[in-house]
C-alpha cells in the first residue's frame, strides 16, 4: 500500500490526496496491517483523511474499532443505486458517522429507461439519470461518483440540486432496490448479507 500511494502521488505530482481509500479487503495481507499503514501514510501528511471501498458490513465494524480518534473512516465507497439495496453498509455509515460513496450510482445505465425512473423524471422535467442521483443524495450520509463519457453527461449529472423528490417519489425509488449488483469480480468478498 505505502509503494503504490508514493507512486500514485509521483505520477499526479501531488504531496497528498484528499481521500486515500483501501479499494478493496484482501486476504493476503491482514486487515490490521493495512489499517496501520493506511493512519501511517495520513500522520505523513500523505493522505488527508481515509476510507475503505467494497467492505461488508463486519468489516466496517472492524475498520471503525481499530483506527484512532485522529485518523477516523472519512468515507466507505461501494455500489450502490437504486436496484441495490445496501441497508447494511448504509446502517454502519450513520452508526459509525462516514460518508457512504456510491459508485456506479446509474448501474452503469441501467436507470436510464426505467418506467418507474422516467415517470418521476417527466414530472420534474429532468432525465431518469438525475431522478436516480437526486434520490442517492437526498439520503442521509450517502455521495455519489458517477461516471460519464461525455461532457454532455457530466453536466447533466451535475443539475440535481435544483429540484426535490418527495416522500412518495424516494419510497417509488427505494422498492425498487434488490440484490441487481453490477459488479462483482471473483475477488470480491462474499456479498450475501
Amino acid at each position: 500500500m505505502r509503494t503504490s500511494t508514493e507512486e500514485s502521488l509521483r505520477r499526479l505530482g501531488a504531496d497528498r490526496v484528499d481521500l486515500l481509500l483501501i479499494h478493496w479487503p484482501v486476504e493476503r495481507v491482514p486487515l490490521r496491517k493495512q489499517l496501520d499503514t493506511l493512519v501511517e501514510l495520513q500522520r505523513e501528511g500523505k493522505a488527508r483523511h481515509v476510507g475503505v471501498s467494497n467492505f461488508l458490513p463486519e468489516q466496517i465494524d472492524h475498520v471503525v474499532e481499530h483506527l484512532p480518534d485522529d485518523a477516523p473512516l472519512f468515507a466507505h465507497q461501494a455500489e450502490y443505486h437504486p436496484f441495490l439495496d445496501q441497508s447494511p453498509l448504509l446502517e454502519r455509515a450513520r452508526t459509525h458517522d462516514h460518508t457512504f460513496t456510491a459508485y456506479s450510482p446509474l448501474a452503469r445505465g441501467r436507470v436510464v429507461g426505467h418506467e418507474t425512473l422516467e415517470e418521476i423524471g417527466a414530472r420534474h422535467g429532468t432525465s431518469a439519470a438525475q431522478v436516480a442521483l437526486r434520490w442517492l443524495l437526498q439520503q442521509e450520509t450517502v455521495s455519489a461518483i458517477p461516471k460519464a463519457a461525455s461532457a454532455e453527461h457530466r453536466a447533466a449529472n451535475a443539475y440535481v440540486f435544483d429540484f426535490e423528490l418527495n416522500a412518495e417519489e424516494m419510497e417509488a425509488i427505494s422498492s425498487l432496490r434488490g440484490n441487481k449488483r453490477i459488479l462483482d469480480p471473483g475477488f470480491a468478498p462474499d456479498w450475501s448479507y
